[in-house]
């Protein structure tokens, strides 16, 4: 007695390509598309294809036997193109995509379930820095910190200070603490991220230092001063013709001023 299998049983089983390989073509066909991930059937590493060192088409071509159905140009696949990495992924979508990253590819999905080999749109690597902040005045232990968004791993995040490398940090989260000092300058913080397909992205944050503004309030102190010839007033005299000493030191005159009565000259120093 023949027994009869459910089609997901049978993907899962790796016997769909045998009874319907005629109708559908190569792999699954375009008709069903790829797997869902949940239907992936999981290898042990002893059964588990090795890719590294291989060339990229022969890696896309054992994909394509496993279930994918892909479609690419040998414009975009180059012979020399050589798989960097193994692929540390359980499913056959993530490996393809870590098989591609390394050579500015990706897969998309394509008509009728394809999977569509395409150069990648973006390798860019957005780092902003979190703290400290640009308004911010910094002494001792500051803790820098940063965010980093990409589409591909990141390899590590460089933290530097003032144009000189601090430390190095290869996974999350992008942390470190430093001692700046007690000097009272402006501090450059730098954050640079690199990707494992090459990529970079960069973000730099200026602190401030301390503005102080000295004010010093001096109350004015008048002298009243009679000055006489003669017997009589000397109202010709001027500014300068007068000298204040306070303990030996002379004094600088802020004012001069001449009044009828009771005084003839009004010293303000």
């Amino acid at each position: 007695m023949r027994r009869l299998l459910p089609i997901g049983l049978l993907a899962a089983s790796g016997l769909l390509g045998p009874l319907f390989g005629a109708a559908l073509g190569p792999g699954l066909g375009a008709g069903l598309g790829p797997l869902p991930a949940e239907l992936e059937a999981a290898e042990s590493e002893e059964s588990r294809p090795r890719y590294v060192g291989r060339p990229l088409g022969e890696a896309l071509q054992d994909l394509r036997s496993r279930g994918l159905n892909l479609i690419y140009s040998t414009d975009l696949v180059r012979p020399e193109m050589i798989v960097e990495a193994e692929p540390t992924a359980s499913s056959l979508h993530q490996m393809l995509q870590q098989i591609l990253g390394p050579h500015g590819l990706e897969a998309q999905i394509g008509p009728l379930g394809s999977v569509l080999v395409v150069n990648k749109t973006s390798d860019s690597i957005l780092v902003t820095i979190e703290k400290p902040m640009p308004d911010q005045a910094v002494f001792g232990w500051v803790e820098v910190e940063a965010r980093v968004l990409s589409d591909q791993p990141i390899e590590q995040v460089e933290f530097r200070l003032d144009g000189r490398p601090i430390e190095i940090v290869r996974r999350p989260p992008w942390r470190i603490r430093v001692d700046v000092g007690v000097e009272n300058v402006e501090r450059r913080f730098e954050v640079v991220a690199e990707g494992s397909w090459g990529a970079e992205g960069r973000a730099e944050v200026i602190t401030r230092s301390v503005n102080f503004t000295d004010q010093v309030e001096v109350a004015l102190k008048q002298l009243f001063v009679t000055v006489t010839r003669n017997g009589g007033p000397a109202p010709e005299l001027s500014r300068e013709d007068f000298t204040v000493l306070d303990g030996g030191i002379e004094q600088e005159l802020v004012t001069f001023e001449r009044g009828d009565v009771p005084i003839t000259a009004v010293l303000l120093v």
